[in-house]
């Protein structure tokens, strides 16, 4: 469970107009070319499904209506109750004098325990930030314990990775060991809250806001003021890609970050702020670096990667068109040793959700091949699966989907034969790939299938995955540099048969140059303002309910130790 202030809305209702087409669809395309028919070269027919479709989200409403119309009655909503309660008095309370702070509203809890939304004040009343608070409730007590290690050391000022929130500056509690603190019975985190939602709820937009271009009279004279982006621009799929890899760098290597030149902070009224550092490939010395360290975050996927802004344009160059995106949820992250029992490997290997596995994972057995590599390799093949998700909308069925031989680009240029599970957006005989797959970037799209190889010495090595993204994204912005010129000379007006998108097409699909506009409205329609997730047991947390007798003790039962053998 990852932890984000903002959320998705639903679909949209109602039906499409009869004349309705898909704009996005290239010129002289078919309209049929959509369907999932496509794939019967493969024999793989309905392989994808949309991560957000329309069944899915009816679905996931009505459970949660379920749930909570009979929540009352649920232990564990009980006990996450109870403990939202002693939250609230506990955080509630600080010494006089001192700031405070302000419940907002609960962001989610289940399995991995409770999180909610509070607001920091200092001793004047004026908000200085929102943090999210998470409580461990009795099995995650465990990987809260861990998650706390990893963020309080390896983690902790890393500009990639979700920070713990030192609240001592402006509050003075009366348990000095309220939150951030190990080894208490139940762990309380205390962390940073990103604006923006996170990477699925960012796909369910794109979903939503598809339906309703689908309604939109084509010929609206505010036509493309109404049309909402339904994809992601390539330039910001590059820098997206940047942000995972420095994630990536920042588990495998711990002298990548440089804190002696901390990045600045443009805004200095946070006293909680800690200064963040920038993770870099060998930042400090020219000669090679020691092996990578065998971290594996075993969680990594569109759920526990955040959004975040965009970065000031003083400050934060590399976040200037771009959020950034924070990895968050390190509970079964894992420092994979060689040397452990072969049965512990396949124990150990097969962590996280079933549906996002790396073939390492899927294949446990391999983990105990002698000399097979496990460790940054999959956290490389698990941030080419969420660039995957982000390219499609898509997520393929875990029972259909086997890899496939590709031709794949390598680093020097030239063409490779690689094993690849992300075959679906390279051209091949056998296989006819989706129209809107060969609008994003070629480039891209390679080095995707290469982090989706199946073995992992055919996936690119960290310092190869930076360089190539690099490139990618010095390529796409000389283009579009090229084209601002290209209009300047001609008087501020597109040339004709300059190559360079205009008017509706540019906001259909991915295009090969695309200009500051189309970042914004990126920015404008799926950014800005994310919905607010409501919560459907917002009337239920503050309910008294009488906790039930339990029921008396047969007279004949035997203890409980000497039953195991009646």
């Amino acid at each position: 469970m990852a932890y984000w202030a903002a959320g998705g809305a639903g679909g949209g209702k109602g039906k499409a107009r009869a004349d309705a087409v898909d704009p996005r669809l290239p010129p002289g395309a078919i309209p049929g070319m959509w369907d999932n028919s496509l794939l019967h070269h493969v024999d793989a027919r309905n392989i994808l499904e949309s991560l957000m479709g329309p069944l899915m989200q009816r679905s996931q409403t009505k459970r949660a209506a379920k749930k909570a119309k009979n929540a009352s009655k649920d232990e564990d909503f009980r006990r996450v109750r109870r403990a939202y309660r002693r939250a609230r008095v506990a955080f509630s309370s600080a010494a006089p004098g001192s700031g405070s702070m302000q419940f907002k509203r609960i962001l989610g809890w289940g399995g991995f325990g409770l999180v909610m939304l509070w607001t920091v004040r200092d001793n004047k009343g004026v908000d200085i930030r929102d943090v999210a608070i998470k409580m461990a409730l009795r099995d995650s007590v465990r990987e809260a314990r861990d998650e706390l290690e990893w963020m309080l050391h390896r983690f902790r000022g890393r500009e990639h990775f979700v920070q713990i929130v030192d609240l001592s500056p402006l509050i003075s509690f009366t348990d000095p060991r309220l939150y951030n603190v190990r080894d208490t019975p139940n762990p309380i985190i205390v962390m940073e809250v990103l604006e923006k939602s996170n990477l699925m709820e960012l796909i369910q937009r794109m979903d939503n806001a598809g339906k309703a271009n689908v309604k939109l009279d084509q010929h609206d004279p505010d036509f493309e003021n109404r049309y909402r982006l339904d994809f992601i621009p390539n330039r910001i799929l590059w820098r997206m890609f940047k942000c995972l890899a420095r994630a990536i760098v920042g588990m495998a290597y711990e002298e990548t970050v440089d804190f002696r030149n901390p990045l600045p902070i443009p805004f200095h009224d946070d006293p909680t702020m800690i200064p963040l550092a920038r993770e870099a490939f060998n930042p400090h010395r020219l000669d090679p670096v020691d092996p990578p360290e065998k971290i594996i975050h075993f969680d990594l996927d569109i759920h526990n990667i955040i959004c975040g802004d965009i970065g000031h344009p003083l400050f934060d160059k590399e976040h200037e068109v771009s959020p950034i995106i924070k990895l968050a949820d390190y509970g079964m992250t894992t420092r994979w040793k060689d040397g452990w029992p072969a049965e512990y490997k396949e124990r150990c290997i097969q962590k996280g959700k079933y549906g996002f596995f790396a073939p390492e994972q899927r294949y446990p057995f391999r983990a105990a091949l002698p000399g097979f590599r496990i460790g940054h390799e999959l956290n490389i093949w698990a941030v080419g699966q969420v660039m995957f998700n982000l390219l499609t909308s898509c997520q393929p069925y875990s029972e259909s989907w086997v890899p496939r031989n590709r031709m794949l680009k390598m680093r020097d240029g030239t063409l490779k034969m690689v094993m690849t599970w992300g075959w679906w957006f390279i051209e091949d005989p056998e296989f006819t790939m989706f129209p809107i797959y060969t609008m994003n970037t070629l480039d891209l799209r390679h080095l995707v299938a290469r982090c989706m190889a199946d073995m992992p010495e055919d996936r690119p090595s960290i310092e190869e995955l930076l360089f190539l993204i690099d490139k990618g994204i010095v390529e796409s912005d000389e283009r579009v540099l090229a084209a601002e010129m290209t209009i300047a000379r001609n008087g501020g007006v597109v040339p004709p048969g300059s190559g360079i998108p205009t008017g509706r097409d540019t906001v259909f699909y991915p295009q090969e140059i695309e200009r500051e506009e189309i970042l914004t409205k990126f920015y404008n329609d799926l950014f800005r303002s994310p919905p607010v997730r409501p919560d459907p047991y917002y009337h239920l947390w503050n309910v008294i309910t009488p906790t039930p007798e339990p029921p008396p003790p047969a007279p004949d039962a035997l203890p409980r130790r000497l039953s195991w053998y009646v």
